[in-house]
């Protein structure tokens, strides 16, 4: 049993069999469509899960030279995220530092998805996502994996706005569920709002997020 949090919610999963590394450099090959880094970056993730942290100098002694090619590819992935940042917590305000000190963390969705990968699951986000959402106690958890799939559909380059996301949950019976599921999502890691977006947003009026790649393979 590990434990995780989810915005102020500590939430306690049952974790796979810790499997290998082999494992996940291959279902994040998959992912990042043959990259060559993947196996640094698995390398990084296995060392980074287990606490949901990594420094820039762990990921050195891992990965050696590739260290910030590897950084920069797993951010990109948003498998890791700067621990540092400008003011808020959002993606877009986090400052990405490759110097030995610096910190990066895991979200919570990506350590499922991590997970499953190490044991041998392969990368699956539907099953990241129904488990993530089943222990956070969401009382429609298995539907999550299509909510999220058809927020995809709606997006433009995994961006999608607050009145994209309330027709999705009303087609697919989650309108009254939509304010908790946003702030689940936030939490968790699936999104993070676009706070660089704001002049947007004001045409939109509506607030905009930014989708996990690392939950789609395109």
């Amino acid at each position: 049993m590990r434990a995780a949090t989810v915005g102020t919610v500590t939430i306690h999963r049952d974790i796979p069999d810790a499997g290998s590394v082999g494992n996940l450099a291959g279902a994040l090959h998959y992912l990042m469509g043959g990259d060559p880094l993947a196996g640094a970056v698995a390398r990084s993730l296995s060392k980074a899960v287990p606490s949901g942290r990594i420094t820039f100098k762990e990921i050195t002694a891992l990965c050696g030279g590739g260290a910030e090619d590897a950084v920069l590819v797993a951010w990109k992935w948003r498998l890791l995220v700067p621990v540092r940042t400008l003011k808020s917590h959002e993606w877009d305000d986090r400052m990405l530092l490759v110097e030995s000190n610096e910190v990066y963390e895991v979200p919570n969705i990506v350590r499922f998805l991590v997970e499953d990968a190490l044991a041998g699951g392969g990368w699956k986000p539907d099953a990241a996502l129904a488990r993530l959402f089943r222990v956070m106690k969401e009382p429609r958890w298995e539907r999550m994996p299509r909510v999220i799939r058809r927020m995809r559909q709606r997006s433009k380059g995994y961006r999608i706005d607050g009145d994209q996301i309330r027709e999705v949950c009303c087609e697919l019976g989650m309108g009254d569920r939509m304010d908790a599921m946003i702030g689940g999502l936030k939490g968790s890691g699936v999104m993070s709002p676009q706070m660089a977006a704001r002049a947007e947003m004001a045409r939109a009026s509506s607030p905009i997020y930014e989708m996990n790649p690392s939950l789609f393979v395109d």
